[in-house]
């Protein structure tokens, strides 16, 4: 019998941080299954985003799902894909997800507001929660009706059909990521396919992982290995389901220049003795779209790189700052350029927590500077 693969649209709204995006998106890629996600839009690496304000007056539902019936109408979207519309939007009922009443393919998450819920926490893991059992939702029932008869409306039990009346239920719901007795008969009963039951369990149970995982670095900060893609450039811990550190293509030179010199650089031997060095890597390897010295925009690469080699602290600063965002200002201490004032600064961590890899994700040497003293 052939394995059934489901199709999954994740929609951006206009106000959805971009950052949080993606990431969530590659949360959820890095989890192998019968389930494929997929956007329309465009990863711009070297884009700074920043948090928009939110609409204080609440949505109908309606509106969530004509933003879905939108994407479906002006993209190549099939009948049988779903189409899940990501959004900071609150909503009239303050509902975590809701299917559609005339078509339950469509349906929307809200995306904000976990804080509350779970502070100082990683909000993918309970947005990439919600949008399996999303998923799971929209091939388990034929309508809401039909839903609304197995969600448990009481008492929340740990089950992932658990309305959480009482908002902080939810996380009991994250804890466990697990079936009820009465969602596991109503699945059987409705005959959904055990692959795709199977892959949305195995999603669940991987967010349960690593949240417990980033709990646990929060008071043993032991090394994760960062993984460096040399031929997308990204910088990203498998370890906690593919979370990228969204560093621009500027950021990404600094952090790899003093990756490399592993006994560091001094702040007034970075322009003199590094500015060819770091032009070379930014010009030919990190852009893609190298320049001769006669092509236009060849100097303005250039005064790039000697903006950065003079904005020393700052660009110190602004990359630990990505690396608190991504994994916690605990781990993300153990990957800083730092050092005692007026010495070299360097990254302190061992090489053996880097690792390198082409676009296959096979493993690729990199070349190390250590000077004996």
């Amino acid at each position: 019998m052939k394995k059934i693969n489901y199709k999954v649209w994740l929609v951006r709204s206009p106000e959805l941080n971009k950052n949080e995006y993606w990431n969530i998106i590659n949360l959820l890629k890095s989890i192998s299954g019968v389930i494929k996600f997929y956007t329309k839009e465009k990863e711009d690496l070297n884009q700074e985003t920043e948090y928009q304000n939110l609409l204080e007056t609440s949505q109908e539902h309606s509106w969530f799902f004509e933003q879905c019936n939108t994407f479906r109408a002006n993209a190549d979207v099939g009948d049988t894909d779903m189409v899940i519309y990501l959004s900071d939007l609150p909503n009239k009922n303050n509902y975590f997800l809701r299917t559609d009443d005339t078509n339950i393919l469509n349906a929307y998450i809200q995306t904000s507001g976990y804080n509350d819920y779970f502070p100082g926490s990683d909000i993918r893991h309970p947005i990439a929660f919600h949008i399996a059992v999303t998923i799971l939702i929209m091939q388990w029932f034929e309508n809401n009706e039909e839903a609304e008869k197995v969600i448990n409306y009481f008492k929340s039990t740990g089950g992932i059909l658990d309305f959480c009346s009482y908002k902080k239920d939810v996380s009991l719901k994250l804890r466990t990521a697990d079936l009820s007795q009465k969602e596991i008969d109503s699945l059987i009963e409705k005959k959904v396919d055990p692959n795709l039951i199977l892959t949305v369990l195995e999603i669940l149970e991987k967010l349960r992982s690593f949240m417990l995982l980033k709990r646990r670095y929060q008071f043993e900060p032991n090394p994760l290995i960062l993984t460096i893609n040399k031929f997308t450039n990204k910088f990203y811990f498998e370890e906690l389901g593919n979370i990228e550190v969204k560093l621009t293509d500027l950021e990404k030179v600094f952090y790899l220049t003093f990756l490399k010199h592993v006994n560091g650089i001094r702040e007034s031997e970075l322009l003199d003795n590094h500015e060819k060095e770091m032009f070379k890597l930014y010009n030919n390897s990190i852009n893609d779209n190298p320049l001769d010295e006669e092509d236009k925009g060849y100097s303005k690469r250039v005064k790039s790189i000697q903006r950065i080699c003079k904005s020393y602290s700052e660009y110190r600063n602004t990359i630990k700052g990505k690396f608190e965002l991504a994994i916690g200002s605990t781990l993300a201490e153990l990957y800083s350029i730092d050092g005692p004032r007026s010495h070299k600064k360097k990254i302190d961590l061992d090489r053996k927590y880097f690792r390198f890899v082409d676009g296959h994700g096979k493993e690729q040497p990199f070349e190390y500077v250590k000077k004996s003293f």
